[in-house]
């Protein structure tokens, strides 16, 4: 799965693992990330179906009318409306920060 929280917030382990309800939650390799995405980790766009992973978007992420991401490479970014995200992903949100 993706997990999709504000760059300035940190995310809580405890709500993840309970809202995601898992008992355990960690982060993948730099080479499961790029098995996974054909990416480097921190080039990964928001997006999980593009890579066949679901998408766990934290509601705070929409404080702001738009976000920014990498748009796999760490050179090119996108900003996008954060509605315009929501409509296009689709993402489980969830409150993980």
């Amino acid at each position: 799965m993706l997990l999709v929280l504000p760059a300035d917030r940190k995310l809580d382990s405890r709500k993840a693992r309970d809202a995601l309800r898992v008992k355990a939650l960690r982060f993948a390799s730099k080479e499961e990330v790029l098995n996974l995405t054909g990416l480097q980790p921190g080039s990964i766009p928001p997006f999980g179906s593009l890579f066949g992973l679901s998408t766990h978007c934290d509601p705070a992420l929409g404080e702001n009318a738009s976000i920014n991401f990498n748009a796999g490479d760490h050179a090119i970014s996108i900003q996008m409306a954060f509605d315009d995200f929501i409509a296009m992903e689709k993402p489980l949100l969830i409150s993980i920060t």
